[in-house]
């Protein structure tokens, strides 16, 4: 949740002064707490959040229109739970 509250409170009124005509979200699992770098803490949970709040932006500021590409992260089994690796 912190990390869609820092994307509505520092984030979101940027996007709405830019007015853009589509947002673009970077998707990579690379940030994920399991990763196998261990360069993120992110949950998946944060990951929906981060998502809903880009969504919420997207209605308000270019009709919804939101384009997510996955770039995947360094290790397959990064967003399963530590107990199925």
């Amino acid at each position: 949740q912190a990390i869609g509250n820092a994307l509505v409170s520092r984030v979101s009124p940027a996007v709405e002064a830019f007015s853009p005509d589509l947002i673009i979200i970077s998707a990579g699992f690379d940030a994920h707490r399991n990763d196998p770098l261990g360069m993120g803490g992110l949950t998946a949970e944060d990951f929906g959040s981060v998502t809903s709040v880009i969504c919420h932006m997207a209605l308000k500021s270019c009709s919804g229109r939101v384009l997510s590409i996955l770039e995947g992260g360094y290790g397959v089994p990064c967003c399963r739970t530590k107990t199925d690796l």
